[in-house]
Order: C-alpha cells, then structure tokens, then sequence
C-alpha cells in the first residue's frame, strides 16, 4: 500500500491519536492491527477504533502488544506520567508533529554525571541532528518518521 507521508497529520497528543498516526505510517488499516494483537474479524477494527477515538484507553498489556505489531518501542504511545524521564523526550518527538513550527533550542551537553541528563542530552541530540537534515531537504519525510518510530537503543 503507497502511503502519502505529507499527509499523515496526529490530531492531538492522546494515546489513541499518536496509535492512529503511526499505524497510517506503516500501512495498516484498523482491521489490521487489530488482528495483530488477537482481535477476530469480527471486532478488531471496532477496538482499534475505540482506541484511537479515545473512547477506550488500552491497558498496558494491549499498548504492549500494539507497540509489537507497529515496531515501535512503546514509548511512543504510552500514557505519559513524567515519572519515566524519557517521556519528556518522547513528548518533544510528538511536539513537532502537532505543532510544525515547533521550536526547541539546543541545550548543551550535560557534563555532570546525572545519568538522566546524559541520556536526555544524548537523545535530544540525536533528535536536533535528524531534524535539521530533515529541514536542510537531506533526508525526506518519510527517512525522517523512520528514525522517529525505529524500535531499539535510540528510543
């Protein structure tokens, strides 16, 4: 399925908005996904939809299991509580879809030896550094939501 990336837009920051947005950019329909994570034919669709209406918040064993058949690391759709420090970061990673003039500055690298700072700075970095090729026309949309959602060490 040919996915146009230009219009793939996240309505708001809700768990379900930021599902359905990355679930357009790997090419999958409701009906899809729901199978992914054990739905039938029957209600699948129904409850993936219920997710991303926000009608229906999914419990952390079904974020779990959604994260695994879109490829991403779970971060990306999970509730934010700001007790984890990455989700700072994850929040900035969706700031700029909601927001396209999104602006944040470069901080500067953490020195001291607080371990959250280091791993904040160093995700941050890596953010700032993907986002200007982006913005220089060195690497499309599409390369650019890649990084974004790539599962592993980055996320």
């Amino acid at each position: 399925m040919s996915v146009a990336y230009e219009n793939i837009k996240l309505s708001s920051l809700s768990v379900g908005s930021r599902i359905a947005f990355i679930r357009k950019f790997r090419g999958m329909t409701q009906q899809e996904l729901g199978n992914a994570i054990g739905h039938t034919e029957k209600n699948g669709r129904n409850i993936i939809c219920r997710y991303e209406r926000t009608s229906r918040v999914p419990r952390e064993r079904i974020l779990q299991d959604i994260a695994e058949a879109l490829d991403i690391d779970v971060g990306l759709i999970k509730k934010y509580d700001y007790r984890d420090p990455l989700d700072a970061y994850y929040l900035m990673i969706w700031a700029e879809e909601i927001c396209p003039n999104f602006v944040f500055n470069k901080v500067e690298t953490v020195l001291s030896g607080n371990r959250v700072q280091k791993l904040f700075t160093d995700k941050y970095t890596d953010w700032h550094r993907m986002r200007l090729k982006y913005e220089n026309n060195e690497t499309t949309r599409e390369e650019f939501l890649l990084w974004k959602f790539a599962k592993g060490e980055r996320h």
